[in-house]
């Protein structure tokens, strides 16, 4: 099958997914009307909010630690196919057999940093603690991939990836918990697309350097900069919020 056709299949696979999510969600009753007289729902102009937010330390912080972050999971996946294959000589068999884990990780990540976090309210009964143990534990997680370039193993070298993208999927799913805690029902989906905004622009500056770098000079400095951001991003939140209880929005 030619490669170009796995897109295709992507793309039928989630229209199949949609089918089935629709039948599911559409045989769940809607709730029950009630004759009460409830309040005009008064509308807001997310405009508005803006220069607020923007002036918001807190706001400022994800907005910040995003734009830091962002770039290091674009590497992750444009990247390392090409690093395996050119640097370290796996084939393309064994890139496609083998480098689709790391993503699984991912998923498993996603479902597990809420669990855990979930886990260590109900023992604490303290947010501040909940989601920074798990941020703080999903940062040095990351600490691996300083060594990735000096591992010869592609096996070796797709671990140290799973455990960041492990890592990674516990961290993004206590960040933005964290920015609802923060800033309640209202403003945090305007907080969460300033801080994605952020990630994508600084992908769209760095990812162009990432070629610069990788021809210029040799992977390594991406690999320092993956490996210990994640702990400096976590500094940051830990130096802006450092006590996310006095934040919680009410």
């Amino acid at each position: 099958m030619n490669w170009r056709y796995l897109f295709l299949l992507s793309g039928i696979l989630g229209f199949i997914w949609l089918f089935f999510w629709l039948r599911i969600t559409g045989n769940i009753p809607p709730k029950p009307k009630t004759s009460e007289m409830k309040p005009p729902v008064k509308k807001r102009n997310v405009l508005h909010d803006l220069p607020g937010l923007l002036k918001n330390k807190e706001a400022r912080t994800f907005i910040f630690i995003r734009f830091l972050l962002d770039p290091i999971f674009y590497f992750y996946m444009f990247w390392i196919p090409k690093y395996l294959n050119e640097v370290k000589g796996a084939s393309l068999d064994y890139i496609g057999d083998y480098l689709w884990i790391p993503f699984l990780a991912l998923g498993i990540a996603n479902m597990m940093g809420g669990w855990l976090s979930d886990l260590l309210f109900k023992i604490k009964e303290d947010v501040n603690f909940a989601r920074k143990a798990n941020m703080g534990i999903a940062s040095l997680l990351t600490l691996p991939v300083l060594f990735a370039g000096v591992i010869n193993s592609p096996a070796l070298i797709i671990f140290v990836m799973s455990l960041a993208f492990f890592a990674h999927g516990v961290w993004i799913t206590n960040y933005i918990t964290a920015i609802g805690d923060i800033f309640g029902k209202e403003k945090s989906s305007t907080v969460v697309g300033l801080s994605g905004s952020a990630g994508a622009v600084s992908s769209l500056i760095i990812n162009p350097l990432i070629g610069l770098v990788i021809a210029s000079f040799t992977y390594k400095p991406l690999w320092i900069y993956s490996g210990i951001m994640y702990p400096v991003a976590f500094f940051i939140f830990m130096l802006c919020l450092p006590d996310m209880n006095r934040k919680l929005a009410k």
